[in-house]
């Protein structure tokens, strides 16, 4: 008969695996994340540069199954001031910033439109979506 310890032990053996294999995972996307060019312009200070760019190398990276980005390009699109009415109607009480960023991968590129905005909580939310 097996004992609890066995039965925990096997139970918990997938969780493990995922756990380092998704660890696996994180290290090689950061250790990839060092190497890429950067060109054009944004208007994200340097913290939320990097939050946006690893956001947009992950999605990327899955998409195409290829594990290595090399180059993202930005352009700014759009700044709406504090207290403008957006497309949806709504005062934005801090502004927005719309900026196009592309990524080259595996001899593909990725487009996305990227929108910053304030909030009162944590500074700036970012907001993508592909095109």
């Amino acid at each position: 008969m097996s004992s609890m310890a066995n039965i925990m032990r096997a139970r918990y053996t997938p969780v493990s695996c995922a756990l380092v294999g998704l660890a696996t995972l994180g290290f090689a996307l950061f250790v990839g994340a060092s190497e890429v060019r950067k060109t054009g312009s944004t208007l994200a200070g340097d913290a939320l540069y990097r939050a946006t760019a690893h956001d947009l190398m992950v999605r990327a990276r899955l998409h195409n199954r290829c594990n290595k980005v090399d180059a993202i390009h930005t352009e700014t699109l759009k700044e709406t001031a504090s207290g403008s009415v957006d497309d949806t109607r709504q005062v934005l009480r801090y502004g927005s910033v719309t900026e196009h960023w592309t990524l080259s991968l595996c001899n593909a590129q990725l487009s996305y439109r990227v929108t910053f905005m304030g909030d009162d909580l944590v500074g700036v939310l970012f907001l993508t979506v592909q095109e």
